[in-house]
């Protein structure tokens, strides 16, 4: 149970890591396109210029919590990988997670740890809903939700931890 704890903690710990370089970025960015085009409040330039730079931002904020939720599923691979009961192929074990998760799981990352049934052959996951239940009710996908779950509810809103110094920054350029 701790491991699970701490898998949720880096998970969080490596957001923020990746949320704090993105918020740089955006500093930097928005640095430079005030060096390029004065930040006055008609300045159609600078505005389409903002439009791209949040959009970026944007982006690697979502980035950072893609990152941190592939960490916790990464981390239970191995375990459903090796579970005698769960013999799965890549394709029903992408689409258990999927749906445990609420997020899809590159094919490129399932293939190999679940080597045990070949992708050809028959699955009966999407179309038996009980043997499609047994899968999601087994405790390592039940964890894995309850991991995500926990990770998804303690993401916090995030703002720009410098935000007072880029405003004074830009001060300069207007």
């Amino acid at each position: 149970m701790k491991k699970e704890k701490n898998i949720v903690k880096e998970a969080l710990r490596l957001q923020l890591h990746f949320v704090n370089i993105a918020y740089e970025k955006y500093n930097t960015e928005v640095i430079t396109a005030a060096k390029r085009c004065a930040p006055t409040t008609h300045s159609k330039d600078f505005d389409e210029a903002m439009r791209s730079i949040k959009a970026r931002l944007s982006g690697r904020k979502a980035h950072a919590v893609k990152v941190a939720r592939s960490l916790i599923i990464e981390d239970y691979l191995p375990s459903l990988s090796d579970s005698k009961e769960l013999n799965m192929s890549v394709r029903e074990a992408i689409s258990a997670i999927t749906i445990s998760c609420g997020r899809c799981v590159s094919k490129t990352k399932l293939t190999g740890l679940f080597n045990r049934s070949g992708e050809s052959r028959y699955s009966p996951f999407f179309t038996d809903e009980k043997y499609k239940e047994s899968v999601l009710s087994h405790p390592l996908f039940v964890a894995l939700k309850n991991d995500i779950s926990e990770l998804n509810a303690a993401i916090p809103h995030t703002t720009n931890p410098k935000h007072e110094q880029l405003i004074k920054q830009l001060e300069q350029y207007k």
